[in-house]
C-alpha cells in the first residue's frame, strides 16, 4: 500500500501542479481528518497525507513503521480557511475551517479503516 501512495503523491507532484493553473498543495499530518496549516488560503487543489509514528517502542529497532492512515486530494478555495492569529514575530498561516475540513474529506481517496 505505500508503494502505491507515493507513486499517487509522484502522479500528483508531476502531472496536476504541472497541468493545473492553481497548483496543489500536499500536505502530511499525525491528524486524523487533514486539518493542517497552510502558508495562506487560497483557491488550489490540496492532498493531505495521515499518518502514525511509533515513538514509544523500546528499543526503536522494534518500533512499527510508519503508516498510512487516511490521503485526501480535493479542490479547495479561500472561503474555505480560516487565518491564524499570530503574534509580531510569527508566520502567517490558515487552516481549512470546519465546512472547509468536511469538503476535503468527501474526497477522499484511501483510508485505512474507511
Amino acid at each position: 500500500m505505500a508503494t502505491l501512495i507515493w507513486s499517487f503523491a509522484e502522479f500528483i507532484l508531476t502531472t496536476v501542479s504541472r497541468r493545473g493553473s492553481e497548483g496543489v498543495e500536499v500536505k502530511t499530518t499525525r491528524k486524523e481528518g487533514s486539518a493542517v496549516d497552510t502558508h495562506g488560503a487560497r483557491n488550489q487543489w490540496m492532498c493531505v497525507f495521515v499518518y502514525s509514528v511509533d515513538n514509544e517502542t523500546e528499543p526503536a529497532r522494534e518500533r512499527k513503521p510508519i503508516t498510512f492512515i487516511e490521503v485526501y486530494l480535493g479542490k479547495v478555495a479561500v472561503a474555505d480557511f480560516r487565518k491564524n492569529a499570530r503574534g509580531e514575530l510569527g508566520t502567517r498561516t490558515a487552516t481549512l475551517h470546519r465546512a472547509g475540513i468536511e469538503k476535503l474529506r468527501q474526497n477522499w481517496i484511501y483510508k485505512l479503516n474507511p
